[in-house]
């Protein structure tokens, strides 16, 4: 994410003169049930905390620094952390998407901030684009899922909360709020709705779902750094602002079933970085493609099919730079993922006995494998879960044909200090955090989409 994002909404604010109150999803949820149109209780309530661009191992050191009291005591933290991993790319809507949507890429089309939607491609970060990314998210989701049952479910968020039953609207104190790096207003003002929430009804009446998304560390992320004082000084203002909530939400447990997750749509690189030219990589392989710059990584879209050989010779051509780590492209049924040091093919085979998200693959012409259940020895090569995810990735509705990766301490885009979009550790692996939850997986360590299929 961007400020662009919260600069966008900020216009779209002062358009619709939109000022939205902390007591409005509170005060709509009210009314709903005022109405009878919410008539029982509920069996249970999940609340979701996405805390954007929060790093795992920002997390993990503020913890053993006891920096984080509430969040450690409330979540009952014992070492290790609990890990997930994003899809591919590491960017906010590819994961919130499948996050919400329950699925992996291939099956939501999010495949990075910019994708073709009905055959034009769209930006997350523009404003004329935003409202297509919203209704991107309308239908198969897990506020439709519960909806067909019946479920009531909030969304504390600006957008993305498609077919929730009560919803965050567009906010002009919000926007302007961003625009002049206040974040913590803009992330208090999300806490104190949900505070509203919880304190309107009896817990037995709490919605079945509720999100809330927190975007603070995400800004101060790119602008300043991961690891930098005001990044970290805004998760610590996260965790005192969540005392209060967290509290409440233990009070509704003497009676009620509720579970607690936080987690995070990606991490963010750790180190400095050095910034090369996306300009200069375009001329290397093709001044008519339409070449997509995602920071961490360059998507391409040829004017014409280009046969194999000519994917190779680009993929040659563009390695020659030294920052370049590598370039993966799809031809025919063959994904090939391509570096100075090696390369690893796999192609989609015909269906195995995969689960209904897996995807059937023979790699390096070996037998038959689904792609959700890898060994660990190919599963992390060459960055953790990268055929997985690009397996699911090329397999969407018109992905680009080519894309390449910089190296790790590397990014195309010139602005700001902390990046993320790239496969490293550091931008995949994020924190999973559970109450009253236990997670299924010994070892595995499982794709966010996967999280919220336990709500019934």
């Amino acid at each position: 994410m961007r400020i662009m994002i919260y600069l966008s909404l900020l216009i779209l604010g002062l358009i619709l003169s939109s000022c939205a109150s902390r007591e409005h999803v509170s005060a709509e949820y009210i009314d709903q049930i005022d109405n009878n149109v919410i008539r029982k209780q509920s069996k249970q309530t999940v609340v979701l905390f996405l805390v954007d661009g929060l790093s795992y191992a920002t997390l993990e050191t503020q913890l053993k620094m006891k920096n984080l009291p509430h969040i450690k005591e409330f979540f009952m933290i014992s070492e290790p952390i609990l890990k997930a991993h994003s899809v591919f790319p590491s960017v906010t809507y590819s994961n919130i998407s499948s996050l919400l949507k329950e699925q992996p890429v291939h099956l939501t089309g999010a495949v990075g901030n910019k994708f073709f939607i009905k055959n034009k491609l769209k930006s997350f970060e523009t404003l004329s684009d935003r409202l297509e990314f919203t209704n991107h998210m309308h239908g198969h989701n897990i506020f439709t899922r519960l909806a067909a049952r019946e479920g009531r479910t909030a969304s504390l968020d600006y957008g993305l909360g498609a077919d929730a039953t009560v919803s965050t609207p567009f906010d002009f104190n919000s926007g302007y709020a961003a625009s002049q790096t206040d974040y913590r207003y803009v992330d208090r003002k999300k806490i104190d709705s949900l505070e509203n929430l919880l304190l309107s009804t009896k817990p037995d009446y709490w919605p079945d779902f509720i999100f809330i998304h927190l975007v603070g560390i995400d800004f101060l992320s790119h602008a300043q750094g991961p690891r930098a004082a005001d990044t970290i000084r805004q998760l610590k203002t996260i965790d005192e602002d969540l005392q209060r909530v967290f509290a409440l939400l233990k009070r509704g447990e003497k009676n009620h079933q509720v579970i607690s997750i936080l987690t995070a749509d990606h991490g963010f690189i750790q180190k400095p970085i050095k910034k090369i030219s996306f300009e200069r990589l375009v001329e290397q392989v093709d001044q008519k493609v339409l070449a997509l710059n995602e920071g961490r990584f360059a998507a391409f879209y040829f004017q014409k099919t280009l046969t194999e050989n000519e994917l190779v010779k680009n993929a040659v051509k563009v390695l020659a730079d030294r920052h370049i780590e590598l370039v993966s492209f799809k031809f025919g049924s063959r994904i090939r993922i391509i570096s100075r040091q090696n390369e690893i093919y796999f192609d989609y085979i015909s269906p195995m006995n995969c689960s209904a998200e897996g995807l059937a693959l023979s790699i390096n012409g070996q037998s038959g494998v689904c792609s959700d259940q890898l060994q660990n020895e190919i599963k992390n090569e060459p960055y953790p879960f990268l055929i997985e995810n690009l397996a699911s990735y090329f397999k969407a509705e018109r992905p680009p044909e080519m894309i390449v990766i910089p190296r790790r301490d590397v990014s195309f885009d010139y602005l700001g200090v902390g990046f993320h979009g790239g496969p490293t550790e550091e931008e995949t692996i994020v924190p999973l955090l559970l109450r009253n939850a236990t997670t299924k997986y010994s070892e595995k360590i499982p794709p966010l989409w996967e999280i919220l299929r336990f709500i019934q």
